[in-house]
C-alpha cells in the first residue's frame, strides 16, 4: 500500500502555532505573515520532486529545465504554516515558543484550493492546500502525475516548443507544492498559499510585500488581512483569516487569560473569542 498520508478535514478552523511576541504583532496590525517557501525550516520544501525525477529523466537539458523553471515558481510561493491539530506537544516545542507561546484558531473565509480550467494553479490566488506526506514520490502513488508528463516530455524532443509547455506544467503544478518529506507527517500541516504574480491583472488577490530580518536571514513576507470589527467592511468580497480561538501554551503565565482577551477588544477584535489553555502535562 503506498506511503502517502492525506491530511483531510472539512473543519474550517485551523490553528497556527506562535510566540506571544508574534501574537502582540499580528493582533497590532490586524496582519498575519506568510513566509517565502524558499526560506522554511524544511530544506526540501517544494522540491521534493527534484531528486526523483533526476532518475526518470535521464536527458540532463529537460532535467536542468525543469530545475530552472521550477525554482522560479517556488520563489515567488508565500506560506502560512498551520495544522488541524490544536493541542500538539510537539508543535508547541517547535513552533509555539516551547510551550510559552500560543496555538491561533483561524477561520478561513473564501480560501480554498484552487485551480483554472486546465488543472493549474491559479496565480495571485489565497488557497488553502493540505499536505501529503511520503517516502518516495516514484514509489507511490503521486508517481502517476510525474511519469505520465516524463513519459509525455521524453517523446517530444523534436518539438522543442511543445516540450517546453510540458515542462512548465510539470514545474509549476501544485502538487510539488503540497508535498513534504514523511519527517513532517506529526505536524499534520494545512497550508494557506499565495502566489506572488508577476504582474497585477484584475481579479487577482494583490498581498503586500515586506522584507524583514528574521530567522534565516533578510527575506521577504507577504501579509495576509485578519478580520476584525475594524477592517472587516474594507476586506469584504476578498479572501481572509478571521481569529476565532487562541489556546494558551503549557507553559504560559496563569491569569493571562482575560488580559488577552481585553488586549484583543482594545484592538477591535471579536468579543467572541475563545480563550484555553493547553492540557499537555509539560513544563
Amino acid at each position: 500500500m503506498p506511503n502517502i498520508t492525506s491530511i483531510s478535514r472539512q473543519n474550517s478552523e485551523v490553528f497556527h502555532y506562535t510566540s506571544m511576541e508574534s501574537l502582540f504583532k499580528i493582533v497590532n496590525s490586524s496582519n498575519i505573515l506568510m513566509g517565502s517557501m524558499v526560506f522554511m525550516n524544511d530544506t526540501m520544501e517544494g522540491r521534493v520532486m527534484e531528486r526523483e525525477l533526476r532518475e526518470l529523466i535521464q536527458d540532463d537539458l529537460i532535467y536542468n529545465e525543469y530545475i530552472k523553471k521550477h525554482q522560479e515558481f517556488i520563489e515567488r510561493f508565500y506560506i502560512l504554516s498551520a495544522t488541524y491539530d490544536e493541542d500538539s506537544l510537539a508543535l508547541w516545542r517547535l513552533y509555539g515558543d516551547d510551550g510559552k507561546g500560543v496555538a491561533i484558531g483561524l477561520k478561513k473565509h473564501g480560501i480554498e484550493e484552487k485551480r483554472n480550467n486546465n488543472g493549474d494553479i491559479r496565480m495571485g490566488e489565497i488557497m488553502g492546500m493540505e499536505c501529503e506526506y511520503v517516502n518516495s514520490i516514484i514509489n507511490d502513488n503521486a508517481s502517476s502525475y510525474i511519469r505520465g508528463h516524463v513519459e509525455i516530455i521524453s517523446k517530444m524532443s523534436d518539438d522543442r516548443k511543445l516540450q517546453e509547455a510540458k515542462i512548465f506544467k510539470l514545474a509549476t503544478g501544485i502538487d510539488p507544492i503540497k508535498m513534504k518529506s514523511k519527517y513532517f507527517e506529526c505536524e499534520k500541516e494545512y497550508r494557506i498559499a499565495y502566489h506572488e504574480p508577476k504582474y497585477n491583472n484584475s481579479g487577482r488577490v494583490n498581498l503586500e510585500k515586506v522584507w524583514m530580518n528574521g530567522k534565516f536571514g533578510i527575506s521577504p513576507f507577504m501579509k495576509i488581512p485578519l478580520a476584525s470589527s475594524a477592517t472587516a467592511g474594507a476586506i469584504e468580497g476578498a479572501p481572509y483569516l478571521e481569529i476565532t480561538s487562541i489556546k494558551l501554551g503549557p507553559k504560559c503565565m496563569h491569569a493571562q487569560e482575560n488580559v488577552i482577551l481585553q488586549f484583543m477588544a482594545d484592538n477591535k477584535f471579536s468579543n467572541n473569542i475563545k480563550i484555553s489553555r493547553s492540557e499537555a502535562p509539560y513544563r
